[in-house]
């Protein structure tokens, strides 16, 4: 039996086999066409209903620095309201796969390293930019 904290060999990491229950059950993300990358359609129901079924939070940034850690890596165009990420090793088709993508250890100190904190700076942006779209558009057409 493996410690707390390790997993046997050929086990998928915790992290990894939720976010396959995640997009198996949540309709707020879903796999892409291609099944090699998934997306989070919307934002507010992701951080509100489905971080805290699974996780024991509600903070999309924590939610992006596992992904980071786990090499997943944005490719969400700018400005967009639905975030895409992708790791070759998560498929919809591949569960396989899974097995092979572990978490990268933290930057020195153990903290977010400076691509996460800017990866997390860049996505509030797009979201501040999105709301003030939508505030300003409903009112000049309202």
């Amino acid at each position: 039996m493996a410690e707390a904290g390790t997993r046997s060999r050929g086990s998928v990491a915790p992290f990894i086999h939720t976010l396959g229950q995640m997009l198996e059950s949540e309709a707020a993300l879903q796999w892409t066409a291609d099944g090699r990358s998934f997306q989070i359609l919307d934002m507010a129901a992701f951080t509100h209903d489905v971080l805290p079924q699974y996780f024991n939070h509600n903070k999309y940034a924590s939610f992006q620095r596992q992904l980071n850690y786990f090499g997943f890596r944005k490719r969400t165009k700018r400005y967009s309201r639905i975030c895409t990420f992708t790791n070759p090793d998560f498929t919809r088709d591949e569960h396989a796969r899974r097995q092979l993508i572990v978490r990268q250890k933290a930057g020195k100190g153990g903290g977010a390293t400076t691509t996460d904190l800017d990866l997390d700076k860049d996505w509030d942006v797009q979201l501040v930019a999105a709301y003030i779209e939508d505030c300003f558009g409903q009112a000049s057409t309202g």
